[in-house]
């Protein structure tokens, strides 16, 4: 008989910290807000060769570059207007570096910005992948030598 009072007193006692268990503890809610911001990348080679091109001559090259946003884009294509000689130093080339635009006409790179595509839509995970040309002339003014200039591609919002 004692056996059933301590067995019937140890399953009471655990009733009862269940009940008391249930009724003490609480719970709640709490609602996550997360913020997506509009996010732009760009991916491009670190350079671009020409072929060589003799005075009067014309000379194309694309530039195949790779762009992620989340939200409509444009991208700008500018250079500083730095063009540099083999050795470094500032040089002069007289007919200058020219891109493509939209609108199919050839614009003057250096000094300027030029904006190369419009209207352009999210790209989601896997990018766009564009081709953006751009052509050389060479002058008689031009001494011979490789020269190199800084372009820039940014891609911004859509206005």
């Amino acid at each position: 008989m004692y056996k059933w009072k301590n067995l019937v007193l140890v399953l009471g006692f655990f009733v009862v910290l269940f009940c008391v268990n249930d009724t003490v503890s609480a719970s709640g809610h709490v609602v996550f807000q997360i913020e997506v911001t509009p996010g732009f990348a760009v991916s491009i080679p670190d350079i671009l060769v020409f072929a060589p091109a003799a005075p009067g001559q014309t000379v194309y090259q694309d530039l195949s570059i790779t762009v992620w946003s989340n939200v409509g884009w444009e991208l700008i294509v500018s250079s500083p207007g730095d063009v540099l000689g083999e050795d470094g130093s500032p040089a002069s080339l007289q007919s200058g570096l020219e891109v493509r635009t939209e609108s199919d006409a050839w614009r003057q790179v250096v000094g300027l910005d030029r904006i190369v595509k419009t209207s352009q839509r999210p790209t989601g995970p896997e990018g766009t992948q564009l081709s953006v040309p751009f052509r050389f002339t060479s002058d008689f003014s031009d001494a011979p030598g490789v020269y190199t200039i800084d372009v820039q591609f940014t891609v911004v919002p859509e206005i």
